[in-house]
Parts: C-alpha cells; sequence; structure tokens
C-alpha cells in the first residue's frame, strides 16, 4: 500500500517542557531515540527505514547496515543511501548509494521507495553468503510507473550493481501499481520476494504475492498469490516475514478497508503455501487487555526464553477491541512466545517518534525491528520529528527477557511509556509530580520480583505497581496491584486497582516516611500470593512487610506511580 496520510490524532505530539522542583519534565515518557538522519533540505522526504545487523561476513559481521526511503519534491534523480554503524546503531557514517539501473528516456527516475536489504545466509547461485542484495521500488516523475529493482553488493554495502529491473507496475491512481518488496528463503533456501500487487485492480484492489528464484535473484519464476480478499476493497498488504523454530513461516501484514488497516498474521509450512486458499486473511493478533495493531507492521523473531523463541511485532499505531485509540498508541511492540499462536502481550517500543510538523518525514510510515543477537534488547527505527525538518530515529531497548534492570543512569527512559503527569529524569534517578504513572516491562510477565527505590519529594502517595494490564491517563485508571508509599500516616499499603484503588493490608513504618529520603521497596508476585516490604535504602534496619492473596491480576508488566506528590525512582530490577 502506497499511503502517506495519517490522521493527526494518530501521531504523536510533540514532548513539552516544564519546570519544577529542580527537574526539566517532559509530558510523555519514553526516549526519543537518536538519529540516523537528518533531512538536509526541505525538497527531501524520508520514510521506510531498513536496518540489518551483517551475520555471514567474516570481520565484517556485527556492524550495522541502513537504508530509507528518500525523494524530493522537485523531482530531481534520487538514491538509496546506505549508511554504517560500527557501534551497534551509537552512531551512522556513509557508506554507499544505489540509484536508477535503467537507462533510457526519463532516466534516472526521482522515486527511490520502500528499500529492503538482505544478506544471503548461504550461497546462491553464483554469490556466496555474506552477498547484499538491495530490493528496492524505483519510481517515474509523477509515480506514473512503479519498478522493483534489485542491486547486488560483494564488498558488504560500499559499491552497489544493478542486477535488473524484476517487476513492473504502473501509477499510483489509479491503483496500479507494485508496493513492498521484502527479501528471504523458503524452506528449500531458495530467495523469494513477497510484494503487494495492485495489478488485478478490477476484481482486487491490492493483492499479496511472492516470486521466488533459484539463482540468488538472476532470474524469478511466475507469480503466486498469498493473500485475497472476495471484497475488492480490500488491501492486504505490506508484508513481513518471519521463520519460526519448527520451519514454518508467519507472515505479517495489513488488510485496509473498513474498519481499518488491521493488522493480521498468516502461517505457511513451507514460506510457499499461504494456507488453503488466498481468500484466507488469517488472524488479527491482539492481547489480554484490548490492543490490536494497525498499519504497515513488522515482524521478528529473536532468542527468547523457550525453545520457539518470542515474535516481536510493531505496527505505526495501536487500537482497543473496546474501540478508540490504544493511549500507547505508536509506542508498543506485541509480544508472543508461542510461534503466533494463542494471545499476545505488549511492551513498551524503545522510543517514542515525534510529529514532523514539516511532513517530510512520514511519521512512523514502516516502523523496523531489529532484535539483538542475544534477544536481550530490541533496536526500533522509524521516521519521526526531532530535527528541523525530520529525521530517521533509531533507539534500541530492553525486550521481555528477564532479569530486567533500569538504573537510568545511561540519561534515557527508553522503554518506558506513562500515563499522565510529568517525568524527567535527574542524574540516575526517574522523577514525577502530580497524578503520574509510567509503564515498562511486559503485559505477559506472571510471577516475578520487583525492587526499587523511591524517595517523596512532597507529601502524599507514591509506589509500585505490578502485574499491570490496561493503563489509561487517570490516578487508578489501570489494572494491577499497587505497593503505595505514604508520608501520611507513614505507612505501606498493599492494594488493587481496577479503575479504583482497593487496600488490601497495610502496615505503620516505626519511624514513619520522611520526605527526601530514600525507601527500597521489593514487591513478590506468585500465583496468588502478593507481598511488599519496605527499608531505608542502603541500611540494614529491619524490613517491614506486607502480604495478601488475590487472583485477580495474573500477570502484567511493572510501574511507577505517584497519585498526589512529587517523587523520585532509582535502581529498578525485575527478576524470576
Amino acid at each position: 500500500m502506497k499511503v502517506r496520510t495519517f490522521t493527526s490524532a494518530a501521531l504523536l505530539a510533540l514532548a513539552c517542557c516544564v519546570c519544577f522542583g529542580g527537574y526539566v519534565a517532559r509530558t510523555r515518557a519514553n526516549a526519543p531515540g537518536g538519529t540516523l538522519y537528518a533531512l538536509r533540505d526541505a525538497q527531501e522526504n524520508i520514510a521506510y527505514a531498513r536496518v540489518i545487523r551483517l551475520e555471514h561476513s567474516g570481520s565484517r559481521n556485527g556492524v550495522l547496515l541502513s537504508t530509507f526511503e528518500r525523494w524530493n519534491n522537485d523531482e530531481s534523480p534520487g538514491s538509496f543511501l546506505i549508511q554504517q554503524s560500527r557501534d551497534d546503531g551509537q552512531t551512522w557514517s556513509a557508506l554507499g548509494t544505489a540509484s536508477d539501473g535503467e537507462r533510457g528516456p526519463g532516466h534516472p527516475w526521482p522515486i527511490m521507495w520502500q528499500p529492503f536489504l538482505f544478506e544471503l545466509p548461504q550461497a546462491l547461485g553464483r554469490y556466496p553468503a555474506g552477498t547484499l542484495l538491495l530490493a528496492g521500488n524505483v519510481g517515474s516523475r509523477g509515480a506514473k510507473d512503479t519498478h522493483f529493482q534489485l542491486w547486488r553488493s560483494a564488498d558488504h554495502g560500499a559499491h552497489w550493481d544493478y542486477v535488473s529491473t524484476f517487476q513492473t507496475g504502473g501509477s499510483v491512481n489509479p491503483g496500479r501499481g507494485i508496493w513492498e518488496p521484502f527479501l528471504g528463503l523458503d524452506r528449500q533456501g531458495r530467495l523469494v520476494c513477497y510484494f503487494s500487487d495492485e495489478r488485478q485492480f478490477a476484481t482486487h484492489s491490492q493483492i499479496l504475492a511472492h516470486l521466488v528464484s533459484d539463482d540468488g535473484g538472476d532470474t524469478w519464476g511466475p507469480e503466486v498469490a498469498d493473500v485475497a480478499s472476495d471484497r475488492q476493497a480490500d488491501r492486504p498488504g505490506m508484508a513481513t516475514v518471519a521463520r519460526l523454530s519448527d520451519g514454518s513461516y508467519l507472515m505479517s501484514y495489513e488488510v485496509c478497508g473498513p474498519p481499518g488497516c488491521e493488522v493480521h498474521v498468516k502461517r505457511s509450512p513451507d514460506g510457499d503455501r499461504w494456507g488453503e486458499s488466498p481468500f484466507d486473511l488469517g488472524a488479527r493478533p491482539e492481547t489480554p487487555d484490548g490492543r490490536y495493531l494497525i498499519g504497515s507492521p513488522y515482524l521478528v523473531r529473536t532468542p527468547g526464553p523457550n525453545r520457539e523463541g518470542r515474535l516481536m511485532l510493531a505496527a505505526h499505531s495501536a487500537s482497543l477491541t473496546k474501540g478508540g485509540g490504544a493511549p500507547e498508541s505508536g509506542q508498543i511492540v506485541l509480544l508472543n512466545s508461542r510461534s503466533g499462536r494463542g494471545a499476545w502481550s505488549w511492551m513498551p517500543a524503545p522510543s517514542r517518534p515525534l510529529y514532523s510538523p514539516s511532513g517530510n518525514a512520514n511519521t512512523v510510515y514502516s516502523p523496523c525491528l531489529l532484535p539483538s543477537r542475544d534477544g536481550k534488547s530490541i533496536r526500533l527505527t522509524v521516521p519521526s520529528g526531532g530535527a528541523p525538518l525530520g529525521r530517521e530515529s533509531t533507539q534500541a531497548g530492553p525486550t521481555d527477557l528477564l532479569p530486567y534492570r533500569d538504573d537510568f543512569a545511561a540519561g534515557t527512559d527508553a522503554g518506558w511509556i506513562d500515563y499522565g503527569g510529568e517525568w524527567s529524569l535527574s542524574g540516575a534517578a526517574y522523577g514525577s509530580a502530580g497524578a503520574a504513572k509510567a509503564v515498562a516491562g511486559s503485559t505477559g510477565w506472571a510471577d516475578y520480583k520487583l525492587d526499587a527505590d523511591i524517595k517523596l519529594l512532597s507529601p502524599g502517595q507514591a509506589g509500585l505497581l505490578f502485574r499491570v494490564t490496561d493503563p489509561g491517563a487517570g490516578p487508578d485508571d489501570v489494572h494491577g496491584y499497587a505497593a503505595r508509599l505514604s508520608s501520611v500516616g507513614g505507612a505501606l499499603t498493599l492494594g488493587e486497582e481496577d479503575r479504583d484503588w482497593k487496600p488490601f493490608a497495610s502496615v505503620t513504618l516505626p519511624e514513619g516516611v520522611r520526605i527526601g529520603v530514600w525507601y527500597h521497596i521489593t514487591v513478590r508476585a506468585s500465583g496468588d500470593s502478593l507481598d511488599a516490604s519496605v527499608q531505608r535504602a542502603g541500611e540494614r534496619a529491619a524490613e517491614v512487610k506486607v502480604k495478601a492473596r488475590d487472583a485477580s491480576s495474573p500477570f502484567g508488566a511493572i510501574g511507577l506511580s505517584s497519585w498526589d506528590a512529587q517523587a523520585s525512582w532509582r535502581n529498578v530490577k525485575v527478576t524470576k
């Protein structure tokens, strides 16, 4: 699907800043991410980034390569820029370019859309493992033509040779185009290109299909339909594919049309046969607390807590099954450790995209996920604001693998989402004011231990949340449990949060709760057994403990919350 217009409600607002109590506070948590590439002038437009890690390139293994959509308003000739990072995404430098390889009247064409980088994991045809392929959608002036072109690099991305134009399509309007090539290997080890196709517009506004190459991309077989709808207006598109632990495959894609562009998934035993019929539109991944994704999905499989690994799924935005947009829309990643079967959970994305006022960076259009080799972190790359004209932002953050730790020493709140209040970082502490809540970790966590230091900076209550699901902006707008520390009465209270506060048990500290003093709180959840304890941080004083039993929230993420106080947290840790 080649659509670049989204409602302003789906785009995230720019962060605002106010000052209080020595903090410079933002009204949203979640770091905006570093910069992979910043727009150079008002003519330039970007979107749709792709990042890979070299794994079959000898001494170059571990280097990150990136590219992204790029075109100019004045329709001057364009090119894909290939960038590299030798420090795991901290800094980026130019490496190479790939331009329109066709010749003849009107060439070189100006539009460079939907690139995809792929490193051969094994020899294919005449080409050894480590050979790089770049597929892209090159458009003519006025987008009257769309051509899939393929380039090949034998020197790890520094130089690119045009191979061929292996599919040709028509214009954006009326729909006759081809879109979004995605390269991978099928179970037989053959090169596959999945893509979106509008060329059967009379019967299908758009379908998902694939081509197979037996020789590493020199030649291609016939088109095979993978996903279609019996309603002409439906538009399945933007496929990404992950290979599962048993050798089967899962495809993610959007299905645009009434009621929107919902993200679906579909299974294949071999990467070539997708269900008994293309007219099977697959299933919509959902979480138990009612989140599902909308538009331009990206799916990866990472090392995980079991043999099946973990599937991670990002998209442009998120909605609620009960209606309306999710409060964390554009900031979450869905998780599944059962090869895509059953319910999914969610976690905060490593960064939040910023709306680009210029419109030159198409915010959150087709996010890219790149897991670390050990599965402990995930890198999100998206078009975003945060530069005068826009940029491609990139940020790595923790996944849901335990143990989890955040001491905030890096000066970032990557992996946290807030739901109200004002949040800031000062030194190695995370601070809030007013009725504030910030959530991290996975809504799929069940039994765990949560530790953190907390300091009240004004009279009132603040504490820890655990087994959190379905959070919202109100003080008690969450389902889960809380351990609240209160300066009024000097007590630690354990209770349930479910759109209202239901205390289970409370214990008073012998010396009360003092303003400006660090306390260490520990909470444990195991089945229906819940307990919390508190003591002065860094001291060997006896813990004050409180216990309860409740089974209404069997799983959920962690959180920090202040109900009516200014507070700080540090040394957050989650273990099994």
